[in-house]
């Protein structure tokens, strides 16, 4: 199955998730590896514009990564399912808890949630201690750029 991230391109081929385990992220505390993903190439862009908007940023890579194609390997709570709180900013506790329990579990490689800023789209946080994630491959595909017109 492949997903897809865009990332600085120090971090673009991070299999140690570094960034996202010391800065934490909306679905894991600091001091815990994840890597954040989403399910085609348009989320990507829409999440990391959200954070980059209005600002310099490094440059950027398109990464493929291809996980195992097991749906026993993914889990998808459902959105009543998450914690009171979850699309909250700043990111609640509730949420890293949540997302916490998961990777601390290790019951499978992904967890599939929805996109704050779409919640129709998903993204993906993969779980770098499951053992499957030895069979996780990333794939720098090309540069990312925005178009100019989004910083007007």
């Amino acid at each position: 199955m492949l997903i897809w991230r865009i990332a600085q391109s120090k971090w673009a081929l991070d299999k140690l998730c570094a960034g996202a385990r010391n800065e934490g992220g909306r679905w894991n505390p600091a001091g815990m590896a994840a890597m954040y993903a989403g399910t085609n190439v348009e989320i990507c862009a829409l999440e990391m514009f959200a954070h980059i908007a209005g600002v310099d940023h490094p440059p950027l890579k398109l990464v493929a990564i291809d996980i195992p194609d097991n749906p026993k390997l993914t889990y998808t709570p459902a959105i009543m399912d998450l914690p009171a709180g979850w699309a909250d900013l700043p990111v609640s506790a509730a949420s890293q808890q949540f997302g916490g329990r998961w990777l601390g579990d290790s019951g499978q490689l992904v967890m599939f949630v929805p996109s704050v800023l779409v919640p129709e789209a998903m993204n993906a946080v993969i779980n770098p201690t499951h053992p499957d994630y030895q069979h996780v491959s990333l794939k720098i595909i090309r540069e990312f750029t925005f178009d100019s017109r989004m910083f007007k």
